[in-house]
């Protein structure tokens, strides 16, 4: 799983293609652990606390890492934190509006979007 998680941060892999990803691992994984391969996902990725498993979902993970990134850039001079002001601007810009685009269903706006980073994590966010 960490060599999974370690590019979620870098990465904008869709639902259904991180799915494809970690099928063949828990697969192989589940039953080791004395789990049926076919267990409910929702279960599987579900907290011990919640009666689930605590296995970390790729897709959740990939999401906050997205954040975290957004958040940690923000308040530093550096590369990352350019590149980030730069893609938002850019994601801005195609929308047209002066309403900030976080704040706007991606629904109604995706085909305005440019596809990218930015827009991936505006997406799964909206």
């Amino acid at each position: 799983m960490k060599t999974i998680e370690c590019p979620l941060a870098a990465t904008s892999i869709s639902k259904k293609d991180m799915q494809d990803i970690i099928r063949p691992i828990l697969q192989a994984a589940l039953p080791n652990a004395r789990i049926q391969k076919h267990f409910p996902r929702k279960l599987v990725y579900s907290t011990l606390m919640s009666e689930g498993f605590g296995v970390y979902d790729p897709s959740a993970s990939q999401v906050i890492e997205h954040i975290h990134s957004l958040i940690r850039q923000s308040f530093q001079n550096s590369p990352s934190h350019d590149l980030h002001i730069q893609n938002m601007e850019l994601v801005q810009c195609y929308v047209g509006t002066v309403k900030p685009f976080w704040d706007m269903p991606f629904a109604e706006c995706r085909r305005l979007a440019p596809r990218g980073w930015m827009a991936f994590t505006w997406q799964e966010l909206s």
